[in-house]
Formats: C-alpha cells, sequence, structure tokens
C-alpha cells in the first residue's frame, strides 16, 4: 500500500511522458522527400563506386545496393510501422551481410579447379548459416 502512495503523484507525469514519446506520422511529403534523398545518396555511392580499384567494384556495387535497401526498408518501416514492414526492415540487414559474405567467399574460392570448388562449398554454407 505505501508503494502506491508512492507511485501514485508520478502517475500523471508517466501518462504525460508516454504521450510524448508516441511516435509521429510521417507525412506523404516527408515519406517522398526522404525517398528522393536515399535515391541520391544511393546514386553517389554507385558513382564512387566506378573510381574504386576494379576488384573492388563488384563488392562497392553490393554494398551501395544494399545500403540502399536497407535505408528504402526502414523509410517503409517508419512510414507504416507493421511487424512485416520491420521485419522487411530487418531481413534487407540480413540480406546485405549476406551477399557480402557470399561476394567474399567467391573472391577467395572462385576458382574453376576442383580444389576451389571444394573450398567455396563450406564457405557459402557458413554464409548461409549466419543468414538464418
Amino acid at each position: 500500500r505505501s508503494v502506491i502512495r508512492t507511485w501514485l503523484p508520478c502517475v500523471p507525469l508517466l501518462v504525460a511522458l508516454s504521450a510524448g514519446a508516441a511516435p509521429q506520422a510521417m507525412t506523404r511529403e516527408a515519406y517522398h522527400a526522404a525517398q528522393g534523398t536515399i535515391a541520391a545518396h544511393a546514386d553517389k555511392a554507385l558513382a564512387h563506386c566506378k573510381t574504386v580499384a576494379l576488384g573492388a567494384q563488384s563488392r562497392c556495387h553490393i554494398a551501395a545496393a544494399g545500403q540502399k535497401k536497407i535505408a528504402l526498408a526502414a523509410l517503409e518501416a517508419d512510414y507504416h510501422p507493421s511487424a512485416n514492414n520491420s521485419f522487411k526492415a530487418m531481413a534487407a540487414q540480413v540480406d546485405l551481410r549476406y551477399e557480402l559474405a557470399h561476394h567474399q567467399c567467391n573472391a577467395e574460392h572462385g576458382g574453376l579447379d576442383k580444389e576451389a570448388r571444394a573450398a567455396l562449398k563450406p564457405c557459402v554454407q557458413q554464409a548461409k548459416a549466419e543468414r538464418t
């Protein structure tokens, strides 16, 4: 009973703070502006990839495209909050990590000989295991 008396004066403050902490709905204009910003940033990143050394260009392109996908998925989760959109945002991050790991496997073990293919298989399996 003494605990209730101690916390009772705090109830109006907690209610006010929780109401203020509610996320604000994103306007359509802000959503489209953010999409434009993401697209511009992705274009800049892809242009930068053209200046990177030839061996690292494909990894740079994968990273730039993945970052764009992550940003768009997070924006969609902010604009239309739902469990499905939150999952898609998280899945975009996991997909990027997998794609980069798979690319690294191909770069390290990407030969046509039997030994390279044998070394590639466990590397790709490890990347898939980390994806789940």
